[in-house]
């Protein structure tokens, strides 16, 4: 997912928000002024992406400057690899048809995103189809995506009431567009009134990028409030674009209502361009400071064939427009034999209503089912109904079951170090450890095969290993208890390097969660013992140095901050500290894309220290549970089997723990804590072993109260029989290259990585490389590094389903572009200048409201995210 909606951010993370309205919007499109209708039955179209910058790649020519580098672009190199359309396919079919989005992305200059989503969503609606213009209104469901809380992609709908006709205007005939949406603010429901006018058709390039913007205007009325949101394009004498923004909204803040907006004109060509932008700083008001109003950041850019150049409160940023790095966000895959888009033949996920006029969406992701209502869960037993049935049919109605658990089977399949290497990966640590101090050596020394009764079947000296003991910044995610215990008590402690290294008696500060230390040493006798237990969040990376700094292979990177509404870590790369891997200990590692199994196996001090598997997962449903839960199967943990509890799922499809683990026996230490064999497994276990055939691994995910992720809820129908959705399509393993194996000369193909990919209306198995470049900030630091390890499928890629052989073809069809960056930049640097000539305050046009009627007319339903509802 390239990024989340602006109202997501902002109610999760308002120093990120742009305005209420990009959530409104999302509904919505814009206006002129109209005139005699027209016979015309078909539209005109709008542009697929709205950029800040041109890509190189549109055609213009552009060669390297003075003195670099020939273009380097993976953009180019890409697409030499195969073509970009199969050419067997019917001219006709959805492989040949589809629209492709491809686009510059600079994150300072993302403030048009807006635009494209509400281009999108109007897209869905068919606005411009011979059959839809001068055939009166509509209604169209259209869906886009979020992130929510721990990265999890969300699917949002909303019904838009759509009345397009052909009009003539100055004597010339235009698309005029009407759109109402209802929604609910602060409890009450307003209607948004937009006005979509396109003169003319954007240009396109043979490559999907495209020449000009063509012509429109957007404008939205909210309700009876003042807000409003106007945007327009041209295209100039000399051919180039011109792209204007006014917004006026309010929002709640700090101290109340602000009322603030965005302002924007920038020129756009294929070899130049500049513009200014001006938005409210949400940090400012926000933040710490809480300066509210905001106050407002003015960004001004221009570019010319070879470089851009950005300047945002004062400090300057520049990139090279002839190293230009693909990122794919969204791929789509079609059967091989005649190009149909395989989510026209498998049913993915639908939208339901709820009482009160609400919209949700029953999806799946890689096989776990949920709903979601607003970005949100729903609770155990809600009545919906399935919304993209036709008015003359009976929509069916479901009853929700949700399970607070999910049991997952998991399948190993060979990968490898280098898919990873360079990545900050997220794991959950569960490790405990005994230390036991050797006065005669003068070290703590940690017990190995601790049988529990005193014996160890090795101690091993931990020196090395004492400074993971410590808290490593202020946004350090994980929970450490060190204890000793004597005839005396228990004592507390927290393991500090500054002043001076060592163990100190500890006490708990509330305000930190965390023991911190009283400034007593502790001074330790001959055998004594400290337990330690390391528990949550900590991210680590492999580098490959075994000689220095590290010796592992792996360091643990140090947070200086953890944005839970955003799911983002933020590091000090200066403080990275080595990783120590148990041998034995398996740790899972999901990459927004692909999950890994990391084991040490060896100390040898190399590559070969470490097996790493690809997973795939299969979810135990009440469809499939027996197939993948053989009959009779007791689950074991992997560490110390035998002095932990035993497992078994609940079968009985009558029983309320349908479908939950729970306690077969228990262990002593479970006794102690009030569990009976018989409960629910209230907690997340990893890697569980089935006892009779060990090689049958499992994870348990239970979602506590309060929790986002871990249960599933399906659907049960009329006949309290459960709806399950498609399956994910699951493919054979692929070889393919990564972006840095392309530079300077293609690596051969026994050297590309392996891959286990699956679609569910969205391709698994890939490294999710954006998410990586936003977790760095975009920075110039660390950003060569994660756009190497890119991969990406190459349009026409063919694709054979795991046990049917069926085939299918990929396709990218929403496509970013990162430019790289220039620390010195060379002669040639392009005139920033020009931004001069902008006048934010007098070149937009005055604002007048439209006229569309505040009446919303009576419409069937006719689409639901772009596709036509059968009447059949």
């Amino acid at each position: 997912m390239k990024r989340s909606s602006a109202f997501l951010v902002q109610v999760a993370s308002p120093g990120l928000a742009i305005a209420l309205f990009c959530w409104f919007l999302c509904c919505g499109c814009t206006g002129g002024s109209s005139s005699s209708s027209s016979s015309a039955t078909v539209g005109i179209s709008l542009p697929s992406e709205i950029s800040a910058v041109s890509s190189t790649e549109s055609g213009s020519g552009a060669q390297p400057a003075p003195g670099s580098n020939p273009p380097r672009g993976t953009g180019r190199i890409l697409r030499s690899l195969l073509d970009a359309r199969a050419g067997s396919l019917p001219a006709d079919s959805d492989y040949n048809t589809a629209i492709i989005r491809k686009f510059v992305e600079i994150p300072v200059l993302d403030e048009f995103d807006i635009i494209e989503q509400i281009f999108d969503a109007a897209r869905q609606t068919h606005y411009a189809d011979a059959g839809v213009v001068n055939s009166g209104p509509y209604k169209a469901m259209v869906a886009w995506e979020d992130e929510g809380q721990g990265g999890v992609t969300i699917t949002q709908l909303q019904t838009w009431t759509v009345d397009s006709s052909m009009i003539t205007v100055n004597g010339a005939e235009v698309n005029q567009v009407h759109v109402w949406v209802e929604e609910i603010q602060d409890g009450q429901v307003r209607t948004i009134r937009v006005e979509l006018i396109v003169e003319q058709a954007p240009t396109e390039n043979a490559d999907g990028t495209l020449l000009d913007l063509g012509k429109w205007s957007i404008n939205a009325v909210f309700g009876d409030s003042t807000d409003h949101f106007y945007a327009d394009a041209d295209i100039m004498p000399d051919g180039s674009s011109r792209l204007r923004i006014l917004d006026l909204f309010t929002q709640n803040g700090p101290g109340g209502p602000i009322t603030t907006g965005m302002k924007s004109i920038l020129f756009r060509s294929a070899d130049s361009g500049y513009g200014v932008i001006q938005v409210p700083d949400w940090e400012a008001c926000f933040g710490p400071s809480q300066n509210c109003p905001p106050p407002d950041v003015t960004i001004q850019f221009a570019y010319n064939s070879n470089y851009l150049s950005v300047v945002k409160d004062g400090v300057q940023s520049n990139f090279d427009r002839n190293d230009e790095h693909t990122i794919i966000h969204k791929y789509k895959i079609y059967r091989a034999t005649d190009g149909k888009d395989v989510e026209s033949l498998q049913t993915f996920g639908f939208p339901v209503t709820l009482s009160g006029n609400q919209f949700g969406w029953y999806g799946s992701f890689n096989g776990r089912h949920q709903l979601w209502v607003a970005g949100q869960a729903v609770p155990d037993g809600t009545a919906v109904t399935r919304a993209d049935v036709p008015p003359s049919q009976t929509a069916p109605s479901y009853t929700t079951r949700t399970f607070s658990g999910a049991l997952t089977k998991r399948t190993k399949v060979a990968g490898s170090l280098d898919q990873i290497k360079d990545i900050p990966l997220e794991i959950w640590l569960f490790r405990h450890i005994k230390l036991i101090y050797s006065s005669a050596d003068s070290q703590w020394k940690q017990c190995i095969g601790d049988d529990g009764m005193g014996s160890c079947t090795s101690l091993d000296d931990f020196t090395s290993q004492l400074p993971t003991l410590e808290y490593s910044g202020s946004g350090d995610q994980r929970n450490i208890f060190i204890s000793h215990c004597d005839m005396n008590g228990c004592t507390n402690y927290v393991y500090v390097t500054s002043p001076s290294a060592g163990f100190f008696e500890a006490v708990f500060d509330n305000n930190s969660n965390r023991w911190q230390s009283n400034g007593t040493p502790y001074t330790p006798s001959d055998n004594d013992q400290l337990f330690i237990d390391l528990g949550g969040r900590t991210y680590i990376e492999y580098t490959g140095e075994f000689t220095g700094p590290t010796t592992t292979g792996w360091v643990e990177k140090t947070l200086t901050n953890f944005d839970t509404s955003t799911w983002t870590p933020e590091f000090d790369d200066n403080a990275d500290r080595e990783f120590f891997f148990e041998i034995g200990r398996e740790l899972f590692v999901n990459n927004k894309g692909q999950n890994f199994i990391l084991e040490k196996v060896s100390e040898n001090g190399d590559a070969n220290d470490y097996d790493v598997y690809m997973e795939v997962q299969t979810v135990a449903n009440p469809d499939n549970f027996s197939t993948v839960v053989p009959d009779g199967t007791v689950f074991v943990e992997p560490w110390d089997p035998a002095a932990n509890s035993t497992y078994v799922l609940e079968t009985d499809s009558l029983s309320p723990n349908f479908l939950l683990l729970k306690y077969s026996s228990v262990s002593s230490q479970d006794q102690n804590n009030g569990i009976s064999a018989g409960d629910v497994v209230q907690r997340d276990i990893w890697g569980l072993r089935s006892q009779s055939d060990g090689a049958l691994q499992f994870n348990w995910e239970y979602q506590a109260n309060g929790e986002f992720w871990g249960g599933v809820t399906y659907l049960l129908d009329s006949n309290s029989q459960f709806v399950l959705l498609s399956d994910p399509v699951r493919f054979d393993p692929i070889a393919l290259p990564r972006t840095d194996q392309l530079i300077p000369v293609a690596a051969p193909q026994s050297e590309w990585l392996s891959y286990n990919l699956w679609y569910d209306g969205h391709m698994g198995g890939l490294p999710d490389i954006w998410e990586e470049l936003r977790k760095n900030g975009f920075a110039a630091s660390g950003s060569t590094g994660v756009l190497g390890r890119n991969v990406i499928i190459p349009d026409g890629t063919e694709l054979t389903e795991t046990g049917t052989s069926s085939t299918y073809l990929t396709l990218a069809v929403d496509v970013g572009l990162f430019l790289g960056i220039v620390n010195a930049m060379p002669l040639g640097a392009p005139d920033l200048t020009l931004t001069v000539s902008i006048d934010l305050d007098n070149d937009l046009p005055t604002y007048t409201a439209n006229d569309v009627s505040t009446t919303i007319p009576d419409a069937e339903l006719w689409y639901v995210e772009g596709i036509p509802i059968s009447t059949n």
